[in-house]
């Protein structure tokens, strides 16, 4: 008598875990593609803003103006940097434009150096080119050539990465690279890297 009681209710649990099964698994497959997204390996804004925030702290923390005059004594109070863009050595598009503007902002606010952006050289030369053909600025007043000033240092960066993959597993590491130089010595005086490491793997299916 029992076992003719216990069947219904096996037959009946044993459905429930087939229908409850058939409704989850759609649940499950999406949550799994969506910890797969396809631009995994590839540096992303927060990527650059970590890489700059951490790399300029150190900067800050490790240059000490005073000191560094004493083994330079030609630099000023606030020496000038002439800023170049960061170079991208990988071998994918990375917006080298944003990561240099950031380096560049967080490094006027900290009032330790002053800046010369040779990035625009071009567009500043063509400014002064159009002025002086343009005729509706006062001679006496335009902008001439040879009056920028002059940079005591340097700063030059970098973006490299390695990419390697394993059946449908593709690791990327990235290494973000400053120097930091004396343009009269020629001695590099600070450097520093930041280096990050991307994973993603794609779905069987």
């Amino acid at each position: 008598m029992k076992n003719m009681i216990y069947m219904p209710l096996l037959a009946f649990a044993g459905a429930l875990t087939l229908i409850t099964g058939c409704a989850t698994t759609p649940v499950t497959r999406e949550v799994t593609l969506d910890r797969q997204p396809r631009t995994a390996s590839k540096l992303e804004a927060q990527d650059t803003r970590r890489a700059v925030e951490k790399m300029v702290e150190a900067m800050l923390q490790d240059i000490d103006i005073d000191e560094l005059r004493e083994d330079h004594p030609h630099l000023p109070a606030r020496p000038v940097v002439d800023f170049f863009a960061v170079k991208n050595a990988t071998s994918g598009h990375v917006d080298t434009k944003s990561f240099t503007d950031s380096l560049r902002v967080a490094l006027l606010k900290s009032r330790k150096f002053r800046f010369v952006d040779r990035t625009r050289d071009t567009e500043t030369i063509d400014e002064m080119r159009r002025q002086a053909r343009g005729g509706l600025v006062d001679p006496d007043k335009a902008i001439a050539a040879g009056q920028q000033i002059a940079a005591q240092m340097q700063l030059m960066g970098r973006v490299m990465d390695d990419k390697t993959k394993v059946g449908r597993t593709t690791d990327v590491y990235y290494k973000f690279t400053l120097e930091l130089l004396d343009m009269t010595s020629g001695e590099i005086v600070w450097a520093d890297e930041h280096e990050l490491r991307k994973e993603t793997t794609r779905p069987i299916f």
